[in-house]
Order: structure tokens, then C-alpha cells, then sequence
């Protein structure tokens, strides 16, 4: 429970009013709550040990509470968010993306479609409202699929014909059924849209030369249509290909 709570640190701290109703609502003991905001605060000036001590004055909370408390260390949830308001505002986005859980941060993904039967042209001209990624058959690259997240990224590929990365497509809704595999078919989707092309293509060839990428899945598990791609990869080919990250 300690864990589950501390992954959802990050919007507790922007959102005082929240904690509070958690506390009312009985979803979890206040003392409870307490320790993991605690944590939370310490988490997030961990990397700025030298400010602490220029915060120290600020978290005994105004002598209203005190008095009203009847000491000043009261542990009630209104008197410790007063007391820590100090660093709760200091603590950056950095740090809050932190304390989430590695699922929860964006991920990365490839993408692959023949351009003869689906191109970056055509998803470019879906705009906005983007278009379903029908057509995958591949159990693996369902699971793909299946953990990606509305916001991830992934690179356009077109494959068979060019084999190189054209383009840059964002998750827009996470899986669903895919309405082209017959009934009973385990066969999923996800909705993406267009997001940049890529200024300068970033071919296959260009990707084997590059000893950075040799462990990179569109080379170890060349046959799968969906892949995922780690962060220093999706750095380094945006580089290739001209796009700033």
C-alpha cells in the first residue's frame, strides 16, 4: 500500500485538496498519508541538501495552528501541508516524474507499415483525429500494443519498401479490439496520429552502421512489426534524422 500511495506522490503534492478528500473518504489512514508526503518532500530535495537548512525556518507552520494544534509539531494533515507548503512548491516537475511509477513515464515504441497498404502520407492526412493501427497478427507485437500508454511515441517505419523511419506518431487512445480480426480473435489496436515527419529519413542501412544500435530491436527482432525502443535509442535516431528531442 506504502508503494501504491508513494507512485501517486506526484499528484498529491500538486493537489493539497485531493489528499484531504482521500483522508475523508476513509481510503487510507491520515498517519499513513503522512509518512508517504513526508517521504515524498524529502524525495524531491534529496538532490538539494543545501536548501534545506534556508527551509527550516518556514515549516513550523503560522502560530494560529500551533496555538489551535496545541504544539507545534501537530501531525493533522491541514497542519503538515502548511508546515511543508515551503517545499512542497519547490519541488520541480523533474523530481515529481521521479517518484512515478517506469510505466507511467512516456515510453517508446516502432511502428512498421508497408507504404503500399498504409504510408505517412495517409496518416499526416487523418490529422488530429488520427486512425486505428489495424492489421497486427503477431502475438508479441499485440502485447506491444497492449502496454502502450496514451502519450507514448513511436517512429513511423515503412517497411519493404524505403525500410527507413519517416515519421514521428503519438498514442492517442491505448487498446481496444481490432475491428478487421474476425470474432473471437484476440487481435488489438491502438489509435495514433501524426506528430513531425522526420527532416532527414533515418534508413535501416544508416541504423546497422550506427555501433550505438546494435542491440536496437529493429535489428535482433527484425520480423516484429511493433517494437519497443529505448530512450537512448529514440535520442539517438531523432538525432540521425535531424529531429530535435
Amino acid at each position: 500500500m506504502i508503494d501504491k500511495l508513494q507512485a501517486q506522490t506526484a499528484g498529491i503534492l500538486k493537489d493539497a485538496v485531493a489528499v484531504r478528500r482521500l483522508e475523508a473518504a476513509g481510503a487510507t489512514p491520515a498517519p499513513l498519508l503522512d509518512a508517504v508526503l513526508k517521504s515524498a518532500i524529502e524525495h524531491g530535495i534529496a538532490r538539494n541538501r543545501p536548501l534545506i537548512s534556508r527551509l527550516k525556518p518556514a515549516v513550523n507552520g503560522p502560530p494560529a495552528l500551533r496555538e489551535r494544534s496545541g504544539h507545534s509539531r501537530c501531525e493533522c494533515l491541514e497542519c503538515l501541508l502548511h508546515r511543508h507548503k515551503p517545499l512542497l512548491t519547490f519541488i520541480s516537475p523533474l523530481d515529481s516524474a521521479s517518484m512515478a511509477k517506469p510505466e507511467e513515464q512516456m515510453a517508446y515504441w516502432l511502428m512498421k507499415s508497408e507504404p503500399d497498404a498504409w504510408s505517412w502520407d495517409q496518416q499526416v492526412a487523418k490529422g488530429a483525429k488520427g486512425e486505428l493501427w489495424t492489421g497486427v497478427r503477431n502475438h508479441t507485437a499485440k502485447l506491444n500494443l497492449m502496454k502502450m500508454k496514451k502519450g507514448d511515441r513511436a517512429f513511423f517505419y515503412h517497411s519493404n519498401v524505403g525500410k527507413e523511419i519517416v515519421g514521428v506518431v503519438e498514442i492517442i487512445r491505448e487498446h481496444h479490439p481490432d475491428p478487421t480480426a474476425k470474432a473471437g480473435e484476440p487481435w488489438v489496436v491502438v489509435d495514433v496520429k501524426a506528430i513531425t515527419p522526420m527532416p532527414q529519413p533515418v534508413t535501416l542501412e544508416a541504423i546497422k552502421k550506427e555501433p550505438k544500435l546494435k542491440e536496437m530491436a529493429l535489428l535482433k527482432q527484425s520480423r516484429l512489426s511493433v517494437q519497443p525502443v529505448t530512450a537512448d535509442e529514440w535520442k539517438l535516431v531523432c538525432k540521425m534524422g535531424g529531429l530535435k528531442t
